[in-house]
């Protein structure tokens, strides 16, 4: 394996092992991480995440420029999924049961379309910096970033793609007494 920062693992249906990282980094284990194969997509920037969908056995994975990769072959080759957005993608979820949400910097959230073959970008507030995402009931998505723990409703409704702030946050984090804020202050 080449010596760079590898940021995520995770496995497939079949059991099969992914670790991803910087430098276009992909690896595939077939025998639970005794040995490693280097696996080529066509990105060469950095992969921060992953996710496994169980409804079709595809693999996820997801980065820098917007970029998300799928393979419906345990790896073997990668379809880009166009997303129409260049920010660095965070973290993703299953909604629906089967559709992928992604959140990313800037405050995008993206979501699946039914025939998996493009996203649908939804702003949710460039301030908030989404950092991760957790699928919730009837719709609902719970996003943590700068603005704390936020509640969304009416995401990726197959009638209707808006989305909805529920209230206020559900909790925020407050900074230390007289600590310069470097984006307010």
């Amino acid at each position: 394996m080449d010596f760079l920062h590898l940021y995520k693992l995770l496995s497939n249906k079949n059991g099969y092992l992914f670790l991803l990282g910087e430098s276009g980094q992909v690896y595939r284990s077939r025998d639970a991480g005794l040995s490693w194969e280097r696996l080529f997509t066509p990105y060469e920037g950095s992969f921060f995440g992953g996710l496994r969908k169980d409804s079709d056995g595809s693999i996820y994975i997801y980065g820098l420029s917007g970029v998300v990769l799928k393979s419906l072959d345990n790896g073997d080759s990668w379809l880009q999924i166009q997303t129409n957005t260049s920010s660095i993608l965070q973290d993703a979820t299953i909604i629906d049961g089967d559709r992928v949400a992604l959140v990313g910097l800037g405050g995008i959230l993206l979501v699946e379309n039914q025939q998996a073959s493009s996203f649908t970008i939804q702003n949710i507030g460039a301030r908030s910096a989404p950092a991760a995402v957790l699928a919730g009931n009837d719709n609902q998505l719970l996003v943590v970033g700068k603005e704390g723990l936020r509640l969304f409703a009416g995401v990726g409704k197959k009638d209707d793609d808006s989305i909805q702030r529920v209230g206020q946050p559900i909790f925020v984090f407050n900074k230390r007494d007289n600590a310069p804020d470097p984006v307010n202050d």
